[in-house]
């Protein structure tokens, strides 16, 4: 793969990747996408980053719906309500987001 960019060590064409986010491929330069790397990679980024938001918010609105259940003796409906209220944001935001990725 070195050799097909002119290049005669691996470790040069890896840096020259990371350093200015160009990729030789059958002598044809490709340049990087908007996020600053690698598309697959960012793409990558992204969805784990999704994962991890849903995931705060399910345990941010729990937690709240379960201090509402101590407080005011609501017992199951507030920590339902709070993962339900998780539940459909989370839903919402990776739906936005396919959308803006399709586009």
């Amino acid at each position: 793969m070195a050799e097909e960019c002119g290049e005669t060590n691996a470790a040069i064409f890896w840096a020259d990747f990371v350093q200015f986010g160009t990729k030789c491929v059958s002598d044809k330069k490709v340049e990087k996408s908007d996020s600053g790397g690698n598309p697959l990679m960012a793409s990558w980024i992204r969805q784990y980053a999704l994962v991890l938001e849903f995931l705060g918010m399910l345990a941010v609105l729990g937690y709240v719906g379960y201090r509402l259940d101590l407080r005011y003796g609501w017992s199951p409906w507030g920590l339902f309500g709070g993962l339900m209220t998780a539940l459909v944001a989370g839903v919402y935001r990776m739906l936005r987001e396919g959308r803006r990725l399709n586009k």
